[in-house]
């Protein structure tokens, strides 16, 4: 645009999620002490990130406080136990057009008997099944035999009694026997108060359905950002509540805190209720596909590349989203996993310094690169590129590039319940050189 005023709002002019970490990114090149990106989103004029800068980032009064979001509504109290049947005849699973929400819903399907409802962001419910079935479709997950057994519910998370009309609310109550609670925005840029109304208010309205008459079993994932930034050297165990919110970490991390705060409340209150805490989700460990908005599948599309991968000591807990979603589907359906916290992790960390082995595999020469080499060339791509995941990259990882990550490890997660309670039905693979040439050959390497 020729001329952008200093009041005109950055989204109001055109502006997206994506473009704003593409400004961040600019602005930080030349003012490493500026605000994180998220400062945009909460004040998007130039006056108001300038009044953030005079008040040395302090809140503005009036902002959405998670301490009082996690106070659990009075007349939400669930009723004696009663005779619901088990195994479940009637699921309820929100999430289902996500990316892990899909492959929970696809063992449920394949593994039990029990019809699943699937809550759905559409106008009809005709919309809202084309949605689930052209979503599983993409992920190589549908099968027709399905047909009679997936039904879609046309809602919206963030509304109040989830967009149902109140006799439509009580009907999902009454039927349902089971509810497995995955949905969520997932958008590590977005603030609390963007992301409170499906995370946390959705969250709320599914503890009040489930609250409603006889007490309906309740399954919620959660995940590890519920411990914000958490450093090597210790231990997170899963019984493990954390008091306060991860205020250092995102938006995100906040509504997960918030939506556990609530449902740890409503266990206190007699509501039977499982809580899981998925690490970061890797994709499909038989295709290949994998979350296109995830920053580490964007991590390895940037070293496939430039043909670098940043030589340190970094390793991260990755576990393939078809192994998550059929543990998350197996433990849902067995009832000695309720009142239990469940952990997620593969046998090992994967170290970073293995993409340049598996790199080759998959058609892309790479080679080790001090972290300030690889950062270089990465920023130089994404500055010619208009790529939003390198975009992504360049935000997530510049840390690497000046030595603040060079010694950073992830606490160690105790996953004593899930191991005892799966058992070894469900085993989770090490992440090796084959598995990381497989995701690779499945994205898209071209800017």
């Amino acid at each position: 645009m020729e001329r952008v005023g200093v009041h005109d709002d950055f989204f109001a002019l055109g502006g997206h999620s994506l473009l704003a970490a593409r400004a961040h990114a600019r602005i930080e090149a030349v003012w490493p002490a500026a605000p994180g990106v998220r400062a945009i989103f909460e004040h998007p004029t130039v006056a108001g990130l300038a009044t953030v800068l005079d008040t040395a980032g302090e809140p503005p009064s009036g902002r959405p406080d998670p301490v009082g979001d996690a106070v659990l509504d009075d007349g939400i109290r669930p009723g004696p136990p009663g005779a619901r049947p088990w195994p479940p005849r009637h699921t309820l699973l929100t999430g289902g057009t996500g990316f892990l929400g899909a492959f929970v819903l696809a063992r449920l399907l394949a593994d039990t008997d029990t019809t699943v409802h699937c809550l759905v962001r559409a106008g009809d419910g005709a919309r809202a099944r084309q949605r689930l079935v052209d979503h599983l479709t993409a992920l190589r997950l549908w099968d027709s035999s399905w047909e009679d057994r997936l039904h879609a519910v046309a809602g919206d998370l963030a509304a109040p009694r989830l967009g149902l009309p109140e006799a439509d609310f009580g009907e999902l109550a009454d039927r349902t026997d089971l509810i497995v609670h995955v949905g969520a925005v997932v958008n590590y840029a977005l603030p609390y108060a963007d992301l409170r109304g499906a995370n946390v208010e959705g969250t709320r309205e599914i503890i009040r359905l489930a609250a409603r008459g006889e007490p309906t079993a309740l399954h919620l994932v959660s995940s590890r950002a519920v411990f914000g930034r958490s450093r090597g050297g210790q231990t997170l165990r899963e019984a493990d509540i954390p008091a306060a919110p991860p205020y250092d970490d995102n938006g995100y991390a906040l509504t997960k805190w918030t939506s556990e705060q609530l449902a740890h409340e409503a266990a206190r209150r007699g509501l039977p209720v499982a809580v899981h805490r998925p690490g970061r989700v890797g994709g499909d460990s038989r295709t290949g596909l994998w979350r296109s908005d995830d920053v580490a599948c964007h991590m390895m599309r940037a070293c496939a590349m430039v043909g670098m991968v940043p030589d340190t000591e970094l390793a991260t807990d990755l576990v393939p989203v078809d192994h998550l979603g059929a543990a998350i589907a197996a433990l849902a359906v067995r009832q000695d996993a309720l009142g239990e916290t469940f952990h997620y992790a593969g046998p090992a960390k994967a170290p970073l310094r293995l993409l340049a082995e598996a790199l080759p595999d998959a058609g892309h020469p790479a080679r080790l690169a001090t972290p300030q080499e690889w950062y270089a060339a990465v920023r130089a791509l994404a500055d010619g590129a208009h790529d939003a995941g390198l975009d992504l990259v360049v935000r997530e990882y510049g840390q690497l590039a000046d030595g603040r990550a060079a010694t950073a490890w992830e606490p160690e997660y105790d996953c004593a319940a899930t191991a005892r309670l799966l058992d070894g039905a469900v085993a989770f693979p090490r992440v090796d050189r084959a598995l990381l040439a497989r995701y690779l050959r499945a994205m898209n390497t071209t800017p």
